[in-house]
């Protein structure tokens, strides 16, 4: 006889599917929304010692109440230097005087604030590029609903700053690879490697073309632009791996076709609107020499098992 009445198994399941929902319900009822943006995310100066210039930032809030602290940190290898690790220079400063270098601010929802950071380089700082970020870090305020486990976030706009007494410092490009196969398959893709560095005194801005000549016409790929820092070696990458979907290789172009003779493939690069020009050539012989080994194999393994005449050896009556 079947039980009219559910099994303690059962209440104990449907108890526990109860609980988990509301404290599902109550986890998302007291989740906390960070979410702020500046603008704008990318700044490039040019200063004389001993004269100041200011730069408006924009900050919104558009999450929740949040507490909000604004960082001068480094800007090297594409990522921000640790803050804490960071002493600002004193040239580098806060107009506003409700916001300072590493003191926390509270944002209201929605609230958007403008922020005037000075620069007022004087006479003894080094003529150079300075790259820094202006890092704001966001934390939910302290309240008895939320979490002890409080999260964060963090948001910046680089500031690529170049201190020059007549606003020209050097400029040198140099192409560290520009990599092709001599000896290509026809049948399989050719890939394009390069790279540039940037060995001057200031960031560089890049833009070019790979060009591909042969017997049959030619082709012309444009590089995508770049800003090189002081020091810094880039893979330089086509337009042409973007738009494919394979600007996840570290090859600049990969172009998959038929191939067969002689190519010529042309690097043509410029550094800031002309001022530096790199023009490179590199040759490219193409044949389907896999699928001459492979028939050569085939020939030779033919021979070896191809049956010969034996021959008779006649021998002459006295």
């Amino acid at each position: 006889m079947k039980n009219k009445y559910p099994s303690f198994l059962s209440i104990a399941s449907a108890v526990f599917i109860i609980l988990c929902l509301v404290f599902n319900s109550a986890q998302s009822a007291n989740a906390q929304s960070l979410s702020l943006s500046i603008s704008p995310p990318v700044i490039e100066l040019i200063i004389k010692p001993g004269v100041s210039v200011t730069q408006r930032f924009t900050v919104v809030n558009n999450g929740d109440l949040a507490i909000v602290t604004p960082h001068l940190t480094g800007y090297i290898n594409g990522s921000p230097e640790n803050p804490s690790d960071y002493i600002p220079e004193p040239w580098i400063s806060i107009l506003n005087s409700d916001f300072a270098w590493d003191k926390p601010t509270l944002l209201q929802p929605g609230e958007s604030r403008q922020i005037v950071v000075r620069f007022n380089p004087d006479e003894t700082v080094p003529e150079t590029d300075y790259n820094r970020v202006f890092l704001l870090t966001t934390t939910p305020p302290p309240s008895a609903e939320s979490s002890k486990s409080s999260f964060s976030s963090s948001i910046g706009s680089i500031m690529l700053i170049t201190v020059s007494e007549n606003g020209v410092l050097s400029k040198e490009l140099k192409v560290t690879q520009f990599q092709v196969p001599q000896i290509l398959d026809s049948f399989d893709s050719l890939e394009v490697r390069v790279r540039a560095a940037n060995i001057g005194k200031t960031l560089v801005h890049t833009i070019g073309q790979l060009t591909l000549s042969g017997s049959v016409g030619k082709a012309s790929y444009s590089l995508m632009p770049q800003t090189l820092l002081i020091g810094e070696n880039r893979n330089l990458i086509t337009d042409f791996q973007v738009v494919s979907g394979q600007n996840d290789s570290n090859a600049s172009l990969i172009l998959p076709g038929f191939y067969l003779g002689k190519y010529t493939v042309t690097l043509s690069l410029l550094g800031d609107e002309g001022e530096q020009k790199i023009i490179q050539n590199q040759t490219v012989y193409a044949f389907p020499w896999k699928a001459g080994l492979v028939c050569l194999i085939v020939l030779t393994g033919l021979w070896g098992f191809y049956p010969r005449k034996k021959k008779v050896r006649t021998v002459k009556k006295a």
